[in-house]
């Protein structure tokens, strides 16, 4: 995997190490564990999810992808900006439970607020899995 992604792997290698950080800082509710603040915005999942989807030629050609479990929209947001040929198709229920309490009607509007400005690059899908 190393020597096919090149230069890629050692980005993608580099933020699981930053994330990996963060959530051992939380756990142990301290800082032991150097996080890189340059690393701070890219450390998020869509940084790896972009970095991947670069390596798989979506920032040359269209390419479509689906996200189970969009909530926000946050990361699909992020990664149709980053990469203007991809084509999101998420789902997700929008139904309030115990593990998602914010998960609601009002939740499903502002996320199909913020991906509407994609255009048909961004399909909502208000579904299980």
């Amino acid at each position: 995997l190393e020597h096919a992604l090149g230069e890629r792997y050692f980005k993608v290698r580099l933020l699981a190490d930053h994330i990996t950080a963060l959530m051992l800082n939380t756990y142990f509710a301290s800082h032991l564990f150097d996080v890189d603040e340059n690393l701070q915005v890219q450390g998020r999942r869509w940084g790896v999810l972009q970095a991947l989807l670069e390596d798989l030629g979506c920032a040359q050609e269209t390419c479509h992808m689906v996200e189970v479990g969009v909530s926000s929209g946050q990361t699909a947001h992020h990664l149709l900006e980053s990469l203007p040929l991809l084509h999101l198709h998420g789902i997700d229920p929008y139904f309030t439970s115990e593990e998602y309490p914010g998960a609601n009607e009002r939740l499903f509007q502002a996320t199909q607020s913020l991906l509407s400005n994609f255009g048909r690059r961004a399909v909502l899908y208000r579904n299980i899995s």
